[in-house]
């Protein structure tokens, strides 16, 4: 559990720098952010400390401007209304107190020691510690690492390289590498080293699945590297110039698609090197139109100034949030476009939890009301029978969206798969394949018998396919099973999935059926007759007797097939019988019983495909 800062009593800090409000989202496939900034920068004084806010009016930031906002305050102009208030707040901590102690993410463990070195320079064992030295780094210095399949630098102590090591994140410096738990391996967005307090950190931003970003942060020395924590961050860029001031989103809900209001605050690099609040202050901004829940009455605040007139929010308003102390107060845009101070005093003493870092956005949230039940995610609102289609990027992740929730499948290790549920993540196996790190070519979610399952079609070396079967619920992912077939065409009911039979032949014949999906998790044959097709013409390899089916029905009536003449497959039950066409027109059944229990083996069952190819040859 992340263990947010006690609040700092009131009075004795001032208020995070000025910048512009921004509403984020995440384009889950590239990791990029997309900022819509929009404010101004205001003051105000309270306890005779300039504080600033900001007030949100409607333009946006250039492209490319700094929005660290440092150091822009403005002097405070008396003749206004201050707020105090007079409520018990939390009492006082120190500035180090403020530790960052995180939940490692679903998928890893945090490594408690430091992962010894593997020096691939045969000739000189100590290259690494001779050629780079992180000592040589002021304090307080930020490198913005570039992306390099991975991410690199090299600056005058040295070089340094990141990049995806199976489940992992290898750190390599000249002649070194060693390796650390990383939430994603496919979702990296930013990275950072950073020194601080005589030590050398790692940042790296990630998205994990779909929608959770998250900060993964590392101690390194020149030959080692170990994880010390993961927060739900998402750092702004260019503000991560410096560790004493810099601008972070948090995620204080599940992910960005059910926290209804972003929080954006400025964190500074802690002693122990974990991403802390700088200040009570944080800027908010509603995803989707939110009301006021109840009346409130406050103060407005005009051209930056906190005045005496009140004003009073009436129930059901619509509103906007814009920026909150947690100590102190929360400014909001009402339906006019003001800007109504409201004291926050009271939902600081009711909601503070040092052990839940979601309860300034519990308080804040407690404000208001939205119409946030559409993103409510629930498997119950997957109907029984529908199917949805994954979406797959270029990276060989798949994503699928809905009120049902968010999924995001990828590679991940040796003969698996991570499927991630909202926030959640599951490492999951994906057996029989050939390669090691799977690929997915389809991916289906969908419902049957009250039961949701995700059907995955992998490609294995040689270009055959596997269709592997995993049971969803809220909160678990399990792997069922897998068939060597592959899906025809797209798939539309779990009570019709047409599915070819998958071998090694070269794809001579095919073999091809619809299934059925139970609530086992089982693809059934929804009938016992398969339909065969070639992909070249093809002959009899040795004289065949058939007996004729006219109409649709077998007849007393037989035909001999001579060795060498071309037929057309028709079907096969796969143990019994093949139904052909001669050129003349004639359906014939030929039964071959012997010739199918000849190539049944007791591990994998009957195997038609050298069954058939015994009886029928390429022409």
């Amino acid at each position: 559990m992340k263990f947010i800062t006690k609040p700092i009593k009131k009075g004795t800090i001032t208020g995070a720098f000025g910048k512009k409000t921004a509403v984020l989202g995440t384009i889950v496939m590239t990791g990029a952010l997309i900022m819509a900034a929009t404010g101004c920068t205001t003051e105000v004084n309270a306890d005779g400390i300039t504080i600033e806010s900001v007030i949100v009016s409607g333009y946006d930031m250039p492209e490319g401007a700094d929005n660290s906002g440092a150091g822009n305050a403005a002097p405070s102009v008396s003749g206004e209304t201050e707020i105090d208030n007079q409520n018990v707040i939390p009492s006082e901590s120190t500035e180090e107190s403020i530790q960052g102690t995180v939940t490692p993410a679903p998928t890893s463990e945090v490594t408690a020691t430091p992962t010894p070195a593997q020096n691939n320079n045969n000739n000189n064992n100590n290259n690494s510690s001779k050629t780079t030295s992180f000592a040589k780094i002021p304090d307080g210095t930020v490198y913005a690492m570039d992306y390099d399949n991975g991410f690199a630098l090299n600056e005058s102590f040295g070089k340094v390289k990141l990049y995806p090591d199976g489940t992992k994140i290898a750190f390599a410096t000249d002649g070194a590498v060693s390796k650390a738990d990383i939430s994603s391996v496919t979702g990296f967005s930013d990275a950072w080293l950073i020194r601080s307090n005589g030590k050398t950190y790692i940042y790296i931003g990630v998205v994990r699945g779909c929608y959770n970003n998250e900060l993964n942060v590392y101690e390194v020395t020149e030959n080692s590297i170990k994880r010390i924590g993961v927060e739900n961050l998402i750092i702004s860029g260019p503000s991560f110039n410096n560790t004493k001031s810099f601008w972070c989103y948090e995620y204080n809900g599940t992910d960005c698609q059910t926290d209804v209001i972003s929080f954006e605050r400025n964190y500074k690099v802690s002693s122990n090197g974990m991403p802390i609040p700088a200040d009570n202050y944080s800027e908010l901004g509603a995803w989707i139109p939110v009301w006021a829940k109840n009346e409130m009455t406050g103060y407005v605040v005009k051209d930056g100034k906190v005045t005496s007139e009140k004003y009073t929010i009436t129930k059901g308003e619509s509103v906007e949030p814009v920026a909150v102390n947690e100590v102190e107060y929360i400014d909001i845009k009402n339906s006019k476009n003001m800007i109504i101070r409201v004291d926050f005093t009271d939902l600081c003493c009711t909601y503070y939890d040092q052990n839940d870092y979601r309860w300034t956005y519990k308080a804040v949230m407690s404000l208001f009301e939205s119409g946030s039940s559409a993103y409510k995610d629930d498997l119950s609102k997957l109907g029984d029978k529908d199917v949805v289609a994954f979406s797959t990027v270029k990276d060989g992740t798949t994503w699928a969206d809905g009120n049902f929730g968010s999924f995001y499948i990828e590679p991940y290790g040796d003969h698996q798969l991570r499927i991630t549920y909202n926030s959640r993540s599951y490492t999951v196996g994906c057996d029989y394949t050939d390669s090691k790190a799977p690929k997915i070519s389809k991916a289906y979610l969908t419902k049957t018998e009250g039961k949701v399952f995700i059907l995955v079609q992998t490609i294995l070396d040689g270009d055959l396919r596997m269709i592997n079967i995993y049971n969803v619920t809220s909160d678990s992912i399990k792997f069922e099973g897998n068939d060597p077939m592959c899906f025809d065409g797209e798939v539309r009911t779990p009570d019709a999935i047409i599915c070819y039979d998958y071998d090694h032949m070269n794809g001579v014949i095919s073999i091809k059926n619809g299934y059925r999906l139970t609530g086992e998790g089982i693809l059934t044959p929804c009938t016992n007759e398969y339909i065969l097709s070639s992909s070249v013409n093809v002959k009899a390899k040795e004289d065949l007797n058939g007996q004729v089916i006219r109409n649709g029905s077998l007849v007393n009536e037989y035909k001999l097939i001579k060795k060498g003449e071309i037929v057309e497959l028709l079907s096969t039950d796969k143990e019994n019988h093949i139904d052909v066409k001669t050129k003349d027109g004639t359906v014939l059944r030929i039964y071959c019983k012997a010739t199918f229990d000849y190539y049944y083996n007791a591990n994998e069952g009957y195997k038609p495909f050298e069954a058939i190819l015994s009886l029928i040859e390429p022409a």
